[in-house]
């Protein structure tokens, strides 16, 4: 997820680009591809459930499994996992620099020693690690709108990409970052002409190929691709085609099955209030259902709460010790 949930009209051009540069490779593409071929193995598993705390905004939880796989002999794979779960507790608002520089270093590392192994190209693990962490240092980068070490990943992230492409058959996690790819890239192109000059030594876009990846992935057992591809596809439909009615089918499948996650909760909020004429009661309820989900849920911070009642539009809490 990227820091366009931080939503400001008055900027909304710049938003977008960020958007558009950040989707090109911004989810969270970490998971059991690590030991995708031991789908019972009790590293998945870990990882599983600290995925599913993670976007369910459960982040005691989200720790207490961080804390486990950390004790496996997957360091790589262990480190992104902490890498993701810093980035939630960022854009979940508590952005406290601690986090963005515990995140860069780890970042460096992990690409700094991917790139030194003789094997980095020949085996899928390792490239699927690169551009796990090439993503999340785009995402740091837009985040402190560093442009240069932006461009620099996407242009590392390009390489990487005609890689995968080449083996979506071999390595089902490869479909993710193939199909954000494809179907951003184009829509880049279409909304920004003059990027295209940037990108035309990038592998060509095929929206149409990303578009059916994402909805393939949706019929996953694997936690990761079925949820960020129902991200990607309600993103595609709010902010490219502007068809609400389309993007609130994603949006309900994201809130459905993880409803105290605020970002998924923010934009079926935003489809709500753009998508139809008859506001009045029914958002403002819909806006109260949430302020007690942020009340009950005891595992975010006061600055956590503070940032998502501001983004949700709800009212500033009065009382200091309500939410606790």
């Amino acid at each position: 997820m990227e820091l366009t949930i931080y939503y400001d009209l008055s900027l909304r051009q710049k938003i977008e680009m960020k958007h558009v540069l950040s989707c090109i490779i911004g989810c969270a593409f970490i998971l059991s591809s690590f030991s995708q071929n031991q789908k019972t193995s009790s590293f998945e598993k870990g990882i599983d459930s600290f995925l599913s705390s993670l976007y369910n905004y459960d982040f005691v939880a989200a720790e207490n499994n961080l804390r486990i796989i950390q004790q496996s002999e997957n360091r790589l794979a262990a480190d992104l996992c902490h890498i993701n779960y810093c980035w939630w507790r960022i854009i979940s608002g508590d952005n406290r620099k601690a986090f963005q520089d515990d995140t860069m270093h780890r970042l460096d590392s992990i690409i700094l020693e991917i790139q030194s192994m003789d094997d980095e190209l020949e085996n899928n693990e390792l490239i699927f690690l690169a551009t796990s962490a090439l993503s999340y240092k785009l995402r740091i980068a837009l985040m402190q709108e560093d442009n240069i070490q932006a461009l620099n990943a996407i242009h590392k992230l390009a390489y990487y990409i005609e890689i995968l492409d080449k083996r979506l058959d071999s390595y089902t996690l490869f479909r993710l970052p193939v199909a954000v790819y494809h179907y951003v890239m184009e829509s880049v192109g279409i909304k920004y002409p003059f990027l295209k000059v940037a990108f035309i030594f990038y592998p060509k876009a095929n929206k149409e190929k990303g578009m059916h990846l994402l909805n393939r992935n949706l019929e996953s057992d694997n936690i990761l691709l079925r949820t960020e591809s129902a991200y990607f596809l309600m993103r595609y439909y709010l902010d490219v085609e502007k068809n609400y009615k389309e993007a609130a089918i994603y949006a309900d499948k994201l809130v459905a099955e993880y409803p105290n996650n605020m970002i998924y909760q923010y934009f079926k909020l935003q489809i709500l209030e753009m998508g139809t004429k008859a506001q009045g009661n029914r958002l403002d309820d819909y806006r109260s259902l949430l302020g007690k989900r942020i009340r009950e849920n005891f595992s975010l911070n006061s600055t956590q709460r503070n940032h998502t009642r501001k983004l949700l539009k709800l009212p500033e809490q009065t009382c200091p010790d309500c939410d606790h």
